[in-house]
């Protein structure tokens, strides 16, 4: 007897990758929220540091796709 939803096992086959965006989304808010009041200037901050987070992350993996090539 299967006791897991499907939508978990929905979940489960996505790859971790996807999961990259709404987290990065989500701690560049709260920490950009947590330093100004201002509303204009948590969105403009916000989407910078999801950027600069993005391309660190998307860099650091084609590193380490680079590096691990034809192991």
């Amino acid at each position: 007897m299967n006791f897991i939803p499907h939508s978990i096992l929905i979940l489960a086959q996505l790859p971790v990758l996807y999961y990259m965006f709404p987290l990065t989304a989500a701690i560049s808010l709260v920490y950009s929220a947590s330093r100004y009041e201002d509303p204009p200037a948590i969105l403009k901050k916000s989407f910078r540091l999801f950027m600069q987070i993005t391309v660190f992350m998307l860099g650091f993996l084609l590193l380490l796709y680079v590096l691990s090539y034809k192991m």
